[in-house]
């Protein structure tokens, strides 16, 4: 009864939500301050989903601006730094399959966990000078970062990055799907809902690495070099390589569509820095690929649609399938339906060999929705229940406050 009371007060709360949204919205970060426009416009139904424009400044190399310059002869920088704290505070309950044994009580999130904050993160980031843009997490030599290059090259926007990440993964240095980039992601529970981080891959973890760019207005490439540990890497340049390809076909006005494929290859070795020891290098196999879609509908009767999907392999013996024996493989499907400040989602995730364990196959199912109460301001409610072996819990249920400021 007390669970089934907590689920009720999540619902109640997330529908409350969705209907007593205000009518203006205000506040802005960093990077909306260096382009003065406001979140929306990088942004498609919450944070931290990027739309068009939102593609078209970061492909950009968060170059753009319209605030005052201080400009010399090789030197052109916002007049302001550019710096954003974001926070985000959770409630976390789960259900787990195995029950406590006698005697025992439920603890963590089994128990209903509260992490004020789950997340207190500082961001500086935004035009180093012309063509060339930075963004940190942090302020010191262990925090993730990327450095860019990016030039409009006659209506090819073409460029270089160098980056390390301990969450990213290879896709780090520049990626422009919501679907496949940790910090670009519709759900705050990533692995319960989308197949690059439910079965990990390029999309998040530990790398550091270098790569070229390209696109237009119909596709993007990317092609990096890379190797599986953040800051300092002993690889020489003994370094896996991550693909990133992406077509944006104009079907439909108001329909914005993008359909990808990404793969990571190659075997890394690499010797202490990467966890090895002093007399033997470890060799990394770093094989994995995907496939994936997002389609953003601007205006479906007032309101605004979002689709994706992705799936995604993992073979064995590798650094995502850690199995001598079998390949893993997961597929997911999401949609989020907008209105005005407010908004629905659900999602569909199905992982077969999870781990790589013959027959741990799962079946996840998600629902939720989000308030933009500012549009540098959110409340997340996220409901999933699992079924199958893979999976320890029978649900989890997350509800969030996340600000930017």
């Amino acid at each position: 009864m007390k669970r089934f009371s907590s689920l009720m007060l999540a619902v109640v709360v997330a529908v409350v939500g969705l209907f007593v949204a205000p009518k203006s919205a205000e506040a802005i970060p960093s990077f909306a301050r260096q382009v003065g426009v406001g979140c929306d416009a990088c942004h498609f139904q919450h944070l931290p989903k990027l739309n068009a424009f939102g593609r078209e400044f970061k492909i950009g190399g968060f170059t753009q601006a319209s605030q005052d310059l201080i400009e010399d002869d090789g030197l052109s920088i916002p007049a302001v730094a550019n710096v954003s704290m974001v926070y985000k505070w959770r409630y976390k309950k789960t259900s787990t399959k195995d029950k406590p044994a006698a005697g025992e009580v439920a603890v963590g999130t089994d128990r209903g966990q509260l992490d004020l904050p789950d997340e207190a993160a500082l961001f500086i980031g935004g035009r180093v000078g012309d063509n060339f843009g930075f963004l940190t997490e942090g302020a010191n030599k262990d925090a993730t970062n990327k450095f860019i290059f990016s030039k409009d090259f006659g209506g090819f926007q073409g460029g270089a990055t160098v980056f390390s990440t301990d969450a990213g993964g290879a896709s780090y240095g520049m990626e422009l799907m919501n679907n496949a980039h940790r910090f670009n992601r519709g759900w705050e529970n990533r692995t319960e809902t989308i197949a690059a981080f439910a079965i990990d891959g390029p999309a998040q973890g530990t790398a550091s690495g270098i790569g070229v760019f390209g696109g237009n207005e119909l596709f993007f490439a990317n092609f990096t070099l890379w190797g599986p540990a953040q800051k300092s890497i002993d690889t020489n340049f003994d370094l896996s390589t991550y693909v990133r390809f992406i077509i944006t076909p104009k079907v439909w006005d108001g329909v914005d569509l993008m359909i990808g494929y990404q793969g990571t290859s190659g075997k890394t070795k690499c010797g202490t820095k990467c966890g090895g020891t002093v007399t033997a290098l470890k060799e990394y196999k770093t094989e994995s690929t995907a496939i994936d879609f997002q389609a953003q509908i601007e205006d479906i009767n007032g309101m605004t649609l979002d689709i994706t999907g992705t799936y995604q392999t993992n073979p064995k013996n590798t650094i995502y399938n850690a199995s001598t024996t079998d390949s893993e493989d997961a597929f997911s499907l999401g949609a989020s339906l907008g209105f005005a400040h407010t908004g629905i989602k659900a999602a569909l995730l199905q992982i077969n060999n999870e781990n790589g364990a013959t027959a741990a196959d799962s079946t996840t199912t998600s629902i939720g929705g989000w308030w933009n109460v500012r549009q540098n301001v959110e409340l997340i409610a996220e409901y999933s229940a699992y079924s199958g072996d893979g999976r320890g819990h029978d649900n989890y249920m997350i509800l969030m406050l996340e600000f930017a400021i």
